[in-house]
């Protein structure tokens, strides 16, 4: 199979004029404020950012696009569906097996968000601190699973807006993946992925 991140991720050249030296794109509050580092990749066209935040933007479209895709093969396997040829029926059973197996996963993707955004502002600590504490106390689902499950929501509109030729769109967009991605940081480590602190 081909690199499938070869259509929006690519590695920026040191020796264009153009492109040396660019700021990373991130820069929204609950991140941190705007990121120093030099930009080292373009993604969807449009946005640069340095190697963590890069790393945590590429792996969580990855995950976004196989799970897509793994979730539309599923869908023919479906029990409401009419039973298929025991020959489609295995080889669909091979491609969802083979899309989740290639992918990042979550655990990947909460490693490079920790390594993306490791010092959250003190207001994204006490918003997620209070809002884990609320959901334990009504045994919701926790604020990393909404979190991470709005992240592949924005990484799914990102990739289409991108696919359509919406580049005002994919700029809007990463402004809240931005938030987003740091409240799932955190979010990851109170929840025990590493301490706190």
């Amino acid at each position: 199979m081909t690199n499938p991140t070869r259509y929006f991720v690519r590695d920026l050249d040191p020796n264009n004029d153009l492109e040396r030296g660019l700021p990373c794109v991130v820069r929204h509050p609950d991140a941190g404020g705007r990121c120093e580092r030099t930009a080292t990749v373009k993604m969807y066209g449009i946005l640069n950012f340095c190697p963590d935040h890069a790393q945590e933007a590429k792996v969580g479209a990855l995950l976004e696009a196989y799970q897509d895709a793994a979730h539309f093969f599923d869908r023919f396997r479906n029990p409401h569906v009419p039973d298929l040829n025991p020959i489609v029926e295995g080889e669909l059973a091979a491609v969802v097996d083979r899309m989740r197996g290639e992918g990042p996963s979550d655990a990947e993707h909460e490693r490079a968000l920790l390594r993306a955004y490791p010092n959250p502002p003190e207001g994204v600590r006490e918003i997620i601190a209070r809002w884990a504490e609320d959901e334990r106390a009504n045994r919701g689902p926790t604020p990393l699973d909404l979190l991470l499950d709005s992240l592949n929501t924005l990484c799914k509109l990102m990739r289409i807006a991108f696919e359509d030729g919406e580049d005002w769109l994919v700029e809007i967009l990463e402004d809240q993946r931005q938030e987003t991605a740091a409240r799932a940081a955190f979010a990851s480590e109170i929840a025990g992925l590493r301490p706190a602190g």
